[in-house]
């Protein structure tokens, strides 16, 4: 795949890009990386163009998704992207993800499995998406995580259940969408 030989990065920026799903990166879509000895020394970015493309009809629950490789990726940057929704485990393999950017992109659904096994997870935003519906446990598996950034959204309620178990979240930003109900329960078991 695209990023099969790419495990040493740890910042992975696909941001401004019209990227469509992550279970297939398009030739011609702007990468900008930085590996670990790079972090560590300077700010500087490795930047290429992806000209390997990989399987657009793959399944969600296929082993080779484009990330699975990127096992040291600790921020992955999506922002401004096309992406409809988070496919299912398509962030498979991320362990030690630790944010994930996800701002003004198009999400309008989050897959009910696709934040399986982001166990490093502890900065997510979802700012200024499409994120139209929350589903009950729309967070489920991300103990680690201490900010959820929602501002901007669409949608208008805030189910029973929606942010449970989220036992290490400090910081839930809600503001500037279209919120009119918030369910009984909605914050249940929310921190510590």
């Amino acid at each position: 795949g695209v990023f099969d030989n790419m495990g040493f990065v740890v910042e992975l920026l696909l941001h401004d890009n019209p990227l469509t799903s992550l279970l297939s990166v398009d030739p011609g879509a702007s990468v900008s990386t930085r590996s670990v000895a790079e972090k560590r020394n300077t700010n500087n970015t490795n930047s290429f163009t992806a000209n390997v493309n990989t399987n657009t009809n793959a399944n969600a629950n296929n082993a080779n998704t484009p990330l699975v490789r990127l096992t040291n990726l600790t921020l992955l940057d999506l922002r401004r992207t096309a992406l409809a929704g988070v496919e299912e485990r398509a962030l498979k393999g991320l362990v030690r993800l630790e944010t994930l950017l996800l701002d003004e992109s198009e999400v309008a659904e989050l897959h009910p499995q696709c934040w399986h096994g982001l166990s490093s997870l502890s900065s997510l935003s979802l700012r200024s998406c499409n994120l139209r519906n929350l589903r009950p446990n729309a967070f489920a598996g991300l103990h680690a995580l201490h900010t959820l950034n929602l501002d901007g959204n669409a949608f208008p309620t805030i189910p029973a259940n929606a942010f449970a178990d989220l036992p290490n979240l400090d910081a839930l930003f809600l503001s500037k969408g279209i919120l009119r109900v918030v369910e009984l329960d909605a914050f249940r078991n929310l921190g510590k």
